[in-house]
């Protein structure tokens, strides 16, 4: 299936979902929520309890660890989610959706 906001990886278990948007600094628009939804049920892997997820998911020290292993220094989750970090509210980019409100590194 093809993505225009967004590249889609498998590598056996493990897939990526990774914005694909360079040229606006990966915000987010319509399209690429629309994309995202899409290429979540192309996966179909969503687990039904904590014993199926990976335990970096939820506890701090093996998301380190994950992160080691996949050569990442530093990391924000949610940075954007009113609550997680963010002023409370998210701006809206110029076609009205909602975009996030911190850059990653590059």
């Amino acid at each position: 299936m093809s993505y225009d906001a967004l590249r889609v990886e498998r590598q056996g278990p493990v897939g990526w979902l990774v914005f694909d948007r360079p040229e606006v600094g990966n915000a987010m628009n319509a399209t690429m929520l629309t994309e995202l939804e899409r290429a979540w049920e192309e996966f179909g892997i969503d687990p039904y309890r904590f014993s199926d997820m990976r335990v970096g998911c939820y506890d701090p020290v093996e998301r380190v660890r994950d992160m080691d292993v996949d050569g990442v220094w530093a990391q924000t989750t949610f940075p954007s989610l009113p609550g997680f970090g963010s002023s409370g509210s998210m701006p809206e980019a110029s076609d009205g959706a909602p975009f996030p409100t911190s850059v990653g590194l590059p």
